[in-house]
């Protein structure tokens, strides 16, 4: 017998760290470049914990939203 963990996914897999939850949705954020709601969000934090990282479907273009 092995003192390594059982492989796989853990119990609680199916839960998202707190610590990167946003308020934010992940879907439908208006692109500043373009003006398209056709968006996600790629990352739940940005370059610091109000944003959020965001890619434009329609112009391909990256931006950040203030959460």
């Amino acid at each position: 017998m092995s003192d390594e963990p059982a492989s796989g996914p853990s119990p609680d897999a199916g839960e998202q760290d707190p610590s990167v939850t946003t308020s934010g949705e992940t879907t439908g954020a208006e692109c500043p470049y373009c003006g398209s709601e056709n968006t996600e969000r790629e990352h739940p934090r940005g370059p610091s914990r109000c944003q959020s990282i965001h890619y434009c479907n329609d112009c391909l273009q990256q931006f950040k939203k203030f959460e």
